[in-house]
């Protein structure tokens, strides 16, 4: 196993002019996150990467948040679900395909937390906040905040719906005490732990 002291033998130096403006960015930047400016650069570039990569591998477009706002305003209820079937292949695939890579197991778990970082703030942004709750063996709750209204939460509910029918036999549930358009909570349960509580 590598450890890092490995890892130092393979680092660079590199010289880097910049103009005014972007040093000053940089320098705010620096300073509101409190890490040093080589760091800021080193994660800057790794996501510009990772988000190039994405796009291009899950054959996406990236689009603004007011732009997907106004997008999700003007379909009806029947178009949204439909996108959200469409949608769900690609990301359910997406995720066990990246999973599989580093485990021979697809769990539960592994899905849902995957499903969560990558769609949060500091993934792809969907969501402002977002988590999984394990409640118990086999039943979830995600719990997420976003800015993007009424359609948006019921987009996320028949994606993750379809993407669960996908991955076992789990059904969804809304909270239905949930009165806001910009928070989505829904049940996950697995089929058989139903049949044994009854």
């Amino acid at each position: 196993m590598e450890n890092n002291k490995d890892k130092t033998k393979y680092s660079h130096s590199m010289g880097l002019r910049l103009d005014q403006d972007t040093y000053l960015i940089i320098e705010k930047l620096s300073q509101e996150l409190d890490i040093k400016k080589s760091t800021l650069l080193k994660k800057a570039l790794k996501g510009w990467a990772t988000i190039r990569s994405s796009v291009n591998f899950e054959n996406m477009v990236v689009i603004g948040k007011p732009m997907l706002k106004f997008f999700m305003k003007t379909l009806e209820e029947e178009q949204v679900i439909e996108l959200a079937s469409i949608v769900s292949n690609n990301v359910c695939s997406m995720i066990a395909n990246k999973i599989l890579e580093n485990q021979n197991v697809l769990s539960t778990d592994a899905f849902l937390n995957f499903f969560v970082s990558g769609m949060g703030n500091n993934g792809k942004g969907w969501f402002d906040k977002v988590q999984v709750q394990k409640i118990e063996e086999n039943t979830y709750r995600l719990l997420g905040t976003h800015q993007f209204g009424k359609n948006f939460s019921i987009f996320i509910f028949h994606m993750i719906t379809k993407m669960m029918e996908n991955i076992g036999q789990f059904i969804t549930k809304q909270d239905l005490n949930i009165k806001s358009d910009k928070l989505v909570s829904i049940l996950i349960l697995r089929i058989d732990s139903l049949q044994e509580n009854h």
